[in-house]
């Protein structure tokens, strides 16, 4: 766990001020109540304070720790509903903005912060739903007028340079629905759940891809999959097209005469390996960042990868790539739920 030290510790500080108010209160107990037939400017020498509390340490002492571990008791229960809280607190994140700290649970003295920390929650739930519904409209709308146009622009162009603008309108395509999955991905927790077979998604994607990896010339191989199922719980759509990410990135990024590996392992994780050039110098700490592209004059928009990461993480896995020399594997694990 990550500590905090600029804080002063509240148990040690009562742990302190008990030794002290204990020590403080036997010394005035022990002046105020001394023998009868000792003057009192006897009582505050040192050498009768001393020789008269020889039999008192042990019982002073004893009474310190006591009432030291009574308190650390009493504080570790005290502070459990604190602790819990920011445990829940830790656990918010893009998916579960609309979970909110329980204030009811939370110490009087800290529920103004609680109650103001939901406040924030509202705000940037209702900013980043305002993002993402602009992203998702505005995605949709573009459809219409896009494949509108590409019908007039492919009447209208002569045959040699009809197919260039066929292109571009492909990569425009391509962009609006990576936008729209994105949002899909982005819109909180999944909302499409079922079981289903990781196995017969990995076979369907990659017979559904094969022909444009051959076309381009490129060899593509699905491993042998696992005898038995491997059944997961999620949304089968989004995975479907966070690993057609994953082979679209390959075809990009390789150049004709390279080869195309997808594989699957009994405990969910999807890999999809080229021996192309590899990632260009520093582009690995960034490559599922949204919108980060290996080249500037690459054809993508730079949000595939970002999906397979978001997809990934909204089925409680991870995405992640590992590279060498003539190699690189991208990866995404799909754990069991």
């Amino acid at each position: 766990m990550k500590r905090f030290g600029a804080g002063r510790s509240l148990r040690s500080v009562i742990f302190v001020s008990i030794a002290f108010v204990s020590l403080a209160l036997f010394v005035i107990l022990h002046l105020a109540e001394p023998d009868p037939a000792t003057p009192l400017s006897q009582r505050f020498k040192l050498e009768y304070f001393l020789d008269s509390s020889q039999g008192s340490g042990v019982e002073l002492t004893i009474f310190i720790v006591c009432l030291m571990v009574t308190v650390g008791l009493l504080l570790q229960w005290a502070l459990q509903p604190v602790r819990r809280l920011s445990d829940h607190a830790a656990r918010i994140g893009p998916s579960t903005l609309h979970e909110r700290l329980a204030v009811d649970s939370a110490p009087a003295e800290i529920a103004p912060l609680v109650a103001a920390f939901n406040t924030s929650l509202d705000r940037l739930e209702t900013g980043w739903n305002a993002q993402r519904s602009f992203s998702a409209n505005a995605a949709h709308e573009l459809r219409t007028p896009v494949a509108a146009l590409r019908a007039q622009v492919e009447s209208l162009l002569p045959p040699d340079h009809r197919q260039e603008a066929i292109a571009e309108f492909e990569r425009l395509g391509r962009i609006i629905n990576q936008l729209l999955v994105l949002s899909e991905g982005e819109n909180g927790p999944l909302r499409h759940v079922e079981v289903f077979d990781l196995t017969v998604l990995v076979r369907d994607i990659v017979s559904e891809c094969a022909p444009a990896l051959v076309r381009s010339g490129r060899d593509v191989a699905l491993e042998p999959l696992p005898v038995q199922p491997v059944r997961r719980e999620g949304d089968p759509v989004l995975l479907g097209a966070a690993l057609r990410n994953l082979i679209e990135n390959a075809l990009r990024h390789t150049p004709p005469g390279t080869s195309v590996s997808v594989a699957l392992s009994g405990d969910g994780l999807i890999t999809v390996e080229d021996d192309g050039p590899g990632l260009p110098a520093g582009y690995r700490e960034r490559a599922f960042e949204p919108f980060s592209r290996g080249a500037r004059d690459g054809a993508g928009a730079g949000l595939g990868l970002s999906i397979v990461a978001r997809v990934a993480e909204l089925h409680g896995g991870e995405a992640g790539v590992d590279q060498a020399p003539g190699r690189t594997v991208f990866r995404m694990s799909i754990p069991a739920l």
